[in-house]
């Protein structure tokens, strides 16, 4: 390699000047020989150019100067010295947006809403008149005025000027703050629409409808009853009860635990969570709803009732043939599955499958005892029929 002690840093910045020495050469002898044969005329045209070319460049460089002083000046919140910066640029380079929408930040943070906004405006429409047309500039001047409508409570305006800055460049953050924005809208419409009576006149029209049988009309109703009232859990719980009749038993369940999550001592809405889950035929949820509200309310006659037609449905299902549907649902609990998956089960299970007296033996064990208990009531074991007191294929 090279012996003349330089490393190879060294060497390829000293290429890169050379080369560079050499291109600026090249330019000088280019122009030089234009120069040669032009008219005294011409010459002074391109000596008057270069001129005002370099007095703007200085006059560029001293507003980015004034323009940095600003900066300075607005980080340490004083914004009257910041703006102050600002003018003195845009006196020496007027078409220059940025100083512009600077200073529009800072009337806008000294409390001048309607300057910012005006100033803004104009950043517009210079801008799309430059080209080529600074379209980041503009979108941040639409974010500026969306600033202004945001602190003034108008989330809706903010949202539509957000949006036009995003047409002009689009950008992760504003794109971010739409979001929040859409969500704060939502939050205060849905405030703004509560109305505890005409919630009250909304159930009253789902009574008459549930009445009629306008099942359909009955949901849309007490729909309306909870946006206007959604902390009151009738409302929840009639809705669940329609819901039941054109067969969403689905939205009914999330209905009522919607309801004895508001009031989780309100007795008819565990009554209606237990009677969905028994149509369902998930007898251990159901049971487990059952005691929960009788917990709350000991004497409640409607779940008084839910449990005694529930026990005699589970005891008719334990002695009646394996039901497949049944098996397939109850293994899509969390918690039943996971009995099933424990390796002791399994092995309980195949005991009793092949020696149905091993059952004093196995019930005698409280750990196991629960969990063959939740097994028969979820229908996965059952004593009647093919297949009795087996929890389905061994895996």
């Amino acid at each position: 390699g090279p012996s003349d002690g330089k490393t190879a840093a060294e060497r390829e910045a000293e290429a890169k000047a050379k080369k560079e020495a050499e291109e600026r050469a090249a330019e000088e002898a280019a122009r030089a020989e234009a120069e040669a044969g032009m008219t005294e005329e011409e010459r002074a045209e391109l000596e008057a150019e270069r001129k005002a070319k370099a007095e703007a460049e200085a006059k560029k460089a001293e507003a980015d100067k004034a323009k940095d002083e600003g900066n300075t000046f607005y980080k340490a919140r004083k914004f009257d010295e910041a703006v102050a910066c600002y003018d003195r640029a845009i006196a020496m380079v007027p078409e220059e947006v940025t100083y512009k929408l600077n200073k529009a930040a800072a009337i806008f943070e000294a409390g001048d809403s309607d300057g910012c906004v005006a100033l803004c405006e104009e950043v517009v429409e210079t801008a799309r008149g430059q080209r080529p047309i600074p379209w980041a500039k503009i979108a941040k001047a639409f974010a500026r005025m969306a600033a202004v409508k945001q602190r003034a409570g108008d989330i809706a305006g903010a949202i539509d000027l957000y949006e036009k800055a995003q047409a002009e460049s689009a950008s992760a953050p504003i794109d971010r703050r739409i979001k929040q924005l859409r969500k704060q809208l939502a939050e205060k419409e849905a405030l703004d629409y509560l109305d505890a009576e005409k919630g009250k006149e909304a159930k009253e029209r789902g009574n008459e409808a549930f009445k009629s049988c306008n099942f359909t009309d009955a949901i849309d109703h007490y729909s309306e009853a909870i946006r206007r009232d959604p902390e009151n859990p009738i409302y929840w719980t009639n809705r669940a009860t329609a819901k039941c009749k054109v067969m969403d038993f689905g939205g009914a369940l999330d209905d009522s635990v919607k309801a004895i999550k508001i009031d989780p001592s309100y007795a008819k809405a565990y009554a209606r969570k237990a009677r969905i889950e028994m149509f369902s035929k998930l007898f251990h949820k159901a049971l487990d709803t059952v005691m929960e509200g009788l917990s709350k309310d000991e004497d409640n006659v409607e779940l008084r009732q839910v449990n005694t037609e529930l026990q005699a449905k589970i005891q008719a299902a334990m002695y009646a043939p394996p039901d497949p549907e049944r098996q397939e649902r109850a293994m899509q609990d969390p918690e039943i599955a996971g009995i099933m998956r424990d390796p002791m089960t399994q092995q309980a299970l195949r005991d009793l499958g092949t020696d149905p007296s091993a059952m004093s033996r196995i019930m005698s064990d409280p750990g196991m005892s629960l969990k063959l208990n939740r097994l028969i009531l979820a229908g996965v074991v059952s004593f009647g029929g093919p297949g009795a007191a087996r929890g389905g294929d061994d895996e």
